[in-house]
């Protein structure tokens, strides 16, 4: 329960950032779907139980968090995407912020590739463009997702 919990923020992000940059209802899809993915990798890793991330406390919860304007990360997500300077002024409630840390730490230390959790690094923590790196990451190529 808490890697989907901690996970959902960070990919609510995510999908506020391709809210924000005005990618459209497919494009959160094929985020969320990546997502997802990401999401049960790093909960093997953490040896977590399966049906919890693919239950309420996992993908339900997902699916509020990710794509409501009352979610304080997806909100934020969308202001990164038009504001980032604004964005990172005020980041006092935003969870996903914290959850990004731990999880790219752990996934680092465990050498699991986790392409959103990085490219996020990337955005929020070494400042690379938002679009671009958005970019970059829906032009990766499909892979069993």
């Amino acid at each position: 329960a808490e890697v989907g919990s901690s996970f959902k923020n960070v990919l609510a992000i995510a999908s506020g950032i391709s809210a924000g940059l005005g990618f459209g209802i497919n494009a959160t899809a094929a985020l969320l779907t990546r997502g997802i993915k990401e999401m049960r990798t790093f909960n093997k890793v953490m040896k977590g139980k399966e049906e919890t991330i693919m239950g309420l406390t996992g993908i339900g919860d997902l699916i509020v968090t990710a794509t409501s304007d009352l979610s304080r990360n997806f909100t934020f997500g969308k202001k990164l995407a038009t504001d980032k300077k604004a964005a990172l002024e005020d980041t006092r409630t935003i969870e996903g912020l914290i959850a990004l840390d731990y999880i790219k730490r752990i996934a680092d230390s465990k050498n699991v590739e986790l392409p959103i959790i990085n490219l996020l690094d990337e955005i929020i923590n070494k400042n690379a463009p938002v679009e671009k790196a958005m970019r970059v990451l829906f032009d990766r190529d499909l892979k069993e997702e």
